[in-house]
């Protein structure tokens, strides 16, 4: 193609750097909220992706127009648009503010993959590993009640968990 991509380099490097990081933490946020086989992860892993490309303009090459004209926003938050648009605003048209605006869409999706994967994560973990913390403190607390004082017959001790905010917002999700 002799595309001379001139000065822009760093440009380059920057953005792949977010590409590269965009990838993997679409992996990360797929294996966190997946957790069945490797097999289902990497079908929807690869059905996400080329879906994506599909939207791009990638597969179709007029797709991408036809977005545009009926459903804009698709092209903005489209992951695989925003890495195109910003390799042909930087290598092509040579529009620094363009490709910082698709870098920007790119790190704004690499936050919501990291706090939804987090999200997921904790939940998983919390599922797993409940501790029984609170239920130990009232049994501790109940038998030393019912050992050290006197004429003591019956307790009744309630302790009521609080609810984590990310718990009320998974269970309304």
């Amino acid at each position: 193609l002799k595309v001379d991509f001139g000065n822009v380099s760093g440009w380059l490097f920057l953005g792949g750097v977010f590409y590269s990081l965009l990838g993997v933490l679409v992996g990360y946020f797929i294996g966190t909220v997946v957790q069945n086989s490797d097999s289902l992860q990497n079908s929807i892993m690869m059905g996400y992706t080329m879906f994506s490309c599909f939207l791009a303009g990638l597969m179709v090459g007029n797709i991408r127009i036809a977005i545009e004209l009926t459903v804009p926003v698709v092209n903005r938050i489209n992951p695989a648009t925003l890495i195109a648009d910003s390799m042909q605003a930087l290598c092509i048209m040579g529009d620094i503010e363009k490709f910082a605006s698709c870098l920007f869409g790119i790190f704004i999706w690499c936050v919501c993959l990291i706090v939804g994967s987090m999200f997921f994560a904790t939940n998983q973990f919390l599922k797993e590993n409940t501790f029984q913390l609170l239920e130990r403190a009232v049994e501790t607390l109940a038998e030393e009640l019912l050992l050290n004082t006197p004429h003591l017959q019956k307790v009744k001790l309630e302790i009521k968990k609080p609810t984590p905010l990310f718990w009320i917002i998974y269970q309304f999700w």
